[in-house]
């Protein structure tokens, strides 16, 4: 048994050779943005530049406005005076606001549409008073408010006038502006607006209803007339403002709290 085992061992071995078939596997490309030196350097220089020159702007340059930027307000065709035309010749659109109409108050009562309102005042053994005025100030070009603006605080806190170095002939100037708080009706249409008021007020509680509508319609319909020549007579006293008082002033005073 030795000896088979023994010429069996003696034959010789066949190696058997592994072959490797699979393909060698490349390197993955590294996925980024490769940004070229002279690029990088040039872009940190230009945001440098950039926060430079809106330091310089915002600290050490003087204030300006830029009103050109409110011209399309001023034109009579604007969204708002357009939106407030359409609310003025089509009431109904305000029936659904609730905080329209006829409000009263503990002295008198309100006649409310949207962008405008009259107030009423009543007193006893005193005759009654009236105070019309638009109540969106998306109607007012965004500059003329600024400078009126910049007027009241100039008058009514000395401290925001000495901070903007506004002198005593510039003060005696803006006493002399009138800047208008109120719609500029025709005196018929005042007086006529304070006549319905009245029949109104002596008008019983159970009837009232019938003449709210009436109230609101008219009151409506003057204030589209009064639209332009308030807007007119509004732009023109911030045109004087502008005249006495500086760009860098009117900036100061603007939001300036005394």
């Amino acid at each position: 048994m030795g000896r088979k085992y023994a010429r069996a061992s003696a034959r010789p071995v066949e190696q058997l050779t592994l072959t490797d078939t699979t393909e060698p596997i490349s390197a993955k490309p590294r996925r980024g943005l490769k940004i070229p030196l002279p690029l990088f350097v040039a872009v940190i220089a230009a945001l440098a530049i950039a926060a430079g020159w809106y330091v310089y702007r915002t600290v050490f340059e003087p204030a300006t406005i830029d009103y050109t930027r409110y011209d399309a307000v001023d034109e009579p065709n604007s969204r708002a005076h357009q939106r407030f035309i359409d609310n003025a010749t089509n009431p109904v659109r305000q029936t659904n606001n609730p905080s329209l109409g006829v409000v009263k108050r503990n002295d008198g009562f309100d006649i409310r549409i949207v962008g405008a309102r009259v107030r009423y005042f009543v007193k006893a053994n005193e005759p009654l008073r009236m105070h019309a005025a638009f109540t969106d100030t998306d109607l007012f070009p965004a500059n003329d408010q600024v400078a009126t603006r910049a007027r009241w605080n100039a008058l009514d806190r000395p401290d925001s006038a000495k901070a903007a170095e506004v002198t005593p002939e510039q003060l005696a100037k803006l006493k002399e502006i009138p800047v208008p708080r109120e719609m500029t009706l025709s005196k018929s249409d005042r007086d006529q607006l304070l006549k319905d008021a009245q029949h109104y007020l002596d008008t019983p509680d159970d009837q009232k209803a019938a003449l709210e509508k009436e109230l609101i319609e008219t009151f409506t319909k003057m204030s589209a007339s009064a639209l332009k020549p308030t807007m007119d007579s509004y732009r023109e006293s911030a045109k004087k403002v502008r005249e006495v008082l500086t760009d860098r002033q009117i900036t100061a005073l603007r939001n300036r709290r005394g």
